[in-house]
């Protein structure tokens, strides 16, 4: 991975599924275009292929994510976010525009069982861009939202959508959510930000992180 060279800004909303990253993510989106119409930027989420959220909601008819080792999966997803570089990331940075993500490349820690294998799969997506000549870029900030388990669990059961087999692990989510904590310790450029309050309050917080990274 290498430091952004580019004008424009890279910045990654992370988190473990149902912690507010999606809703911040859509609110910043709505709020630039709207007060901020000169500012330049693209808006993406990940991952892109939906064969992945097949395998994911157990609707793919050759892979069971039950079935498939958490590297396999991940490797699924190197691939998908090496083309999302290749395609969509690289071009905007380097015509100046900036670049905000719902999940990125630390969403890695989730095929992590443990923290010790963080480093094997950071470097395992490292060798994936090295293999497909993308440069590796390492975002400018990247904002793990964070909520206890407990409020975890809360959430799921309040909302009557489907939730994927990850979703329904609240032990999983327990390990992906240590996976972060611990990654942003080892990363740069990473904030934590405790997800388990209003809406506008953790909006306030991720405001004053843009304000200091963007270019508004």
């Amino acid at each position: 991975m290498v430091k952004n060279p580019y004008k424009g800004k890279f910045v990654v909303f992370e988190g473990i599924d149902l912690s507010g990253r999606s809703e911040q993510h859509a609110r910043i989106r709505n709020i630039l275009r709207a007060d901020f119409p000169e500012f330049n930027a693209i808006y993406l989420k990940e991952p892109v292929d939906p064969e992945i959220y097949q395998i994911l909601n157990r609707k793919h008819s050759s892979y069971d994510l039950s079935k498939m080792h958490p590297f396999e999966f991940q490797c699924w997803c190197f691939r998908d976010r090496v083309l999302d570089y290749k395609r969509n990331i690289l071009p905007a940075l380097e015509r100046g525009e900036s670049v905000i993500m719902d999940r990125g490349p630390l969403s890695v820690v989730s095929g992590a069982i443990e923290v010790s294998e963080i480093g094997h799969l950071m470097e395992m997506q490292n060798q994936f861009f090295l293999g497909a000549e993308v440069p590796f870029i390492w975002p400018d900030a990247t904002i793990i939202f964070d909520i206890p388990i407990d409020i975890f669990v809360e959430r799921a059961v309040k909302i009557s959508k489907s939730r994927d087999q990850f979703e329904d692990l609240p032990l999983k989510q327990k390990q992906v959510k240590d996976n972060y904590l611990f990654a942003a310790a080892e990363y740069s450029g990473c904030f934590i930000i405790d997800g388990n309050r209003e809406q506008k309050v953790v909006f306030d917080d991720v405001w004053k992180i843009l304000c200091r990274t963007l270019p508004l």
